[in-house]
């Protein structure tokens, strides 16, 4: 995969428009390089997105996954920079890239494995998630007997639910909201298949 990316790149990835995409670098959801960072017409932003976690094209992503809860975009800039401040490793950490990422949502589902966290804001505005659920692959969760799935009292399949992000409606530890957000899917697209 490239080290830099143009937006381009990254409305493939996401779906978004460019005219969306400028506007979340413009928010300061998404940062370019700064030397492309300038606003207007003939100017090309690009992205650093080199591996193991693919930079801005990994914010890219949330923030589109995000963006479909239908949440305010002041929100999603707030979690996006929340996640910047606990995965965005710019050098190889001292435990090694594979340790680093296993102890991070973002870096296990970056590993191919099924990472789904609730992400919440308290009363005091305050940031914070919990994994719901992590197994190291979506076959191991269709496994009735690790991983049964009731919702309102029936037995549900698990890429039923499993595939799209959804407001939470219960008020999880008291908290002002709540979403869940599977970050499996939603980071897809940098996932690169696995040889079997």
């Amino acid at each position: 995969m490239k080290e830099i990316v143009g937006i381009g790149d990254l409305v493939e990835d996401t779906g978004e428009s460019v005219r969306t995409l400028q506007f979340w670098c413009d928010m300061g959801i998404l940062r370019p390089n700064p030397v492309t960072r300038r606003k207007g017409r003939g100017h090309f932003r690009e992205f650093p997105a080199s591996a193991p976690m693919y930079g801005e094209r990994t914010w890219a992503l949330l923030a589109s996954a995000l963006k479909k809860t239908h949440i305010p975009f002041a929100d999603i800039k707030d979690f996006i920079d929340w996640f910047r401040g606990v995965h965005d490793a710019q050098e190889e950490p001292p435990c090694g890239w594979s340790k680093y990422m296993n102890m991070t949502p973002v870096g296990r589902a970056l590993l191919g494995k099924y990472e789904v966290v609730v992400l919440f804001i308290d009363d005091h505005g305050k940031i914070g998630w919990a994994s719901l659920l992590q197994a190291n692959s979506l076959d191991e969760l269709k496994k009735p007997e690790i991983w049964p799935v009731m919702i309102n009292g029936e037995m549900k399949d698990i890429e039923e639910w499993g595939k799209v992000s959804v407001e939470f409606p219960v008020n999880v530890i008291a908290k002002q909201w709540s979403i869940v957000l599977n970050l499996s899917a939603a980071l897809t697209p940098l996932v690169e298949p696995k040889q079997g």
